[in-house]
């Protein structure tokens, strides 16, 4: 399943593996690329695709995120459960399962406490696991549970991590609408792009790869306009560890930003911010990323926990022939053999792949082009525009395309970055009215430049 993961996530920015991680019964190893699973036909089986994870609180009391999923070829959907477990045996172990059934519901099958105890059996035509929890003889809470707490109080070091912002948006100690038992929540009010929220370790460093999941807890203030978002991420001194993982308005680890009633639990798979083995992170950053119409939402609860579950959802369900990949083609979910890789020739990609435009709408004096939400950015200019470029990472290509208003006459100033041919000429961009300019890119860290090129004036 990983190389799957860094294959798909090498091919584009844009195709991630699915938001929500996923748990499978039966099949050949597959993955699905994709950001969105609500639209999922041609599949069969029994697997998980959006939410769904199981993640810890306390004594034996588990939180079970909203949940798309399939039992036999049905899909089903479930809003988030708690569910406890029995108590412990006093003199010996027991291994419990966490699932979801074809009503909904989460329920607990609780094994039978043996000196070498056995799983319990789902009933596959109605029910399917979530995750299996070792319950160890005569105690209250998983046996070596290895929690991280990030943000819980604002309290700081040495109880919690010190949080800073770098605006207006967050704040980070606000009393209003906390999520008990805490008093105080990150309050995050009309967030506009690269606003963030950040946590700093007080001494030394985490391995985040030594946790199973990040877990935080999201209330929104208002359903939040499509492409826009947030990303978490891990920092080590301000530099991106592994990558970051994007929370979208609709349908992502169980989160769902027009339910505005309550907290919503967002547990995420640590694999999925693909941090090396062995790198350390000293910082947690919460960014919005997406110009245009700001967002709203209240965070509280923030940790990194493991060894609570013996046995989590895998990351990617399926049920292809062995070579084979699930594929988003029109909303349409289905086995494709278009996505290949060897040594001799590279990847290979025999029908085609596109990066979905951003749309920046009508842009002001100032913008910026996030990598993180797409590698196609469009934007109307209405006056002079200075741009900057944010989240590249080596090798990055992107495009703009940059159209004048009906009056014309905007001039546009690139990042300082960014190189061009002829002696680094800066292109003379087409400033007529309702003109298009077409601009390409390719970021080289080593440099930390932009290659850039334009073609101007297309006729329509």
């Amino acid at each position: 399943m990983l190389k799957h993961s860094i294959l798909a996530f090498a091919l584009l920015a844009q195709i991630v593996i699915g938001p929500g991680g996923g748990a499978s019964s039966g099949g050949s190893s597959t993955t699905i690329i994709n950001n969105n699973f609500t639209n999922i036909t041609n599949t069969t089986g029994t697997f998980t695709s959006v939410g769904c994870q199981v993640a810890w609180n306390e004594n034996y009391e588990y939180t079970v995120s909203a949940c798309n999923y399939y039992i036999n070829n049905s899909n089903y959907q479930s809003t988030e459960q708690d569910v406890t477990l029995d108590a412990a045996h006093a003199t010996l172990d027991r291994l419990d399962i966490i699932g979801l059934d074809i009503t909904g519901t989460v329920f607990k099958l609780t094994g039978t406490a043996a000196a070498d105890p056995s799983e319990p059996t789902v009933d596959p035509e109605t029910q399917i696991k979530l995750a299996l929890i070792l319950v160890t003889a005569n105690t209250t809470e998983p046996a070596g549970i290895d929690s991280e707490l990030i943000y819980f109080q604002n309290a700081g070091s040495p109880t919690e991590w010190d949080w800073t912002t770098n605006g207006s948006c967050f704040v980070t100690n606000s009393a209003v609408d906390p999520k008990a038992p805490a008093t105080l929540s990150i309050n995050g009010t009309s967030c506009a792009a690269n606003a963030y929220a950040q946590g700093q370790i007080g001494s030394g460093s985490i391995d985040p790869n030594s946790f199973l999941l990040l877990k935080l807890y999201i209330k929104s203030k208002a359903t939040w306009s499509n492409n826009r978002g947030l990303n978490l991420a891990f920092y080590s001194a301000g530099v991106l560890v592994g990558q970051p993982v994007q929370i979208f308005p609709t349908n992502t680890w169980g989160f769902t930003s027009s339910i505005t009633s309550a907290y919503q639990q967002v547990a995420i798979p640590i694999s999925n911010f693909l941090v090396p083995n062995g790198t350390t992170a000293t910082q947690f950053r919460i960014t919005k990323f997406g110009s245009g119409a700001n967002i709203g939402m209240f965070i509280a609860d923030i940790t990194v926990q493991g060894n609570a579950i013996v046995a989590p959802p895998s990351i990617i369900p399926g049920d292809c022939p062995t070579g084979q990949v699930l594929v988003n083609i029109n909303d349409e979910i289905s086995c494709s053999n278009g996505l290949n890789s060897d040594t001799t020739t590279g990847l290979a990609i025999t029908n085609r792949y596109r990066g979905v435009p951003v749309s920046h709408g009508t842009v002001g004096a100032t913008e910026t082009i996030d990598l993180n939400t797409g590698v196609t950015h469009y934007l109307t200019l209405d006056e002079n525009l200075t741009l900057t470029f944010s989240n590249p990472l080596d090798g990055d290509r992107f495009i703009l395309m940059l159209r004048q208003d009906g009056s014309g006459t905007n001039t546009v100033t690139f990042p300082a970055t960014v190189e061009w041919p002829d002696s680094d000429t800066i292109p003379e961009l087409d400033t007529t009215a309702n003109a298009l300019n077409l601009c390409t890119f390719l970021y080289v860290s080593a440099v930390t430049n932009y290659y850039g090129a334009c073609n101007v004036s297309y006729v329509e």
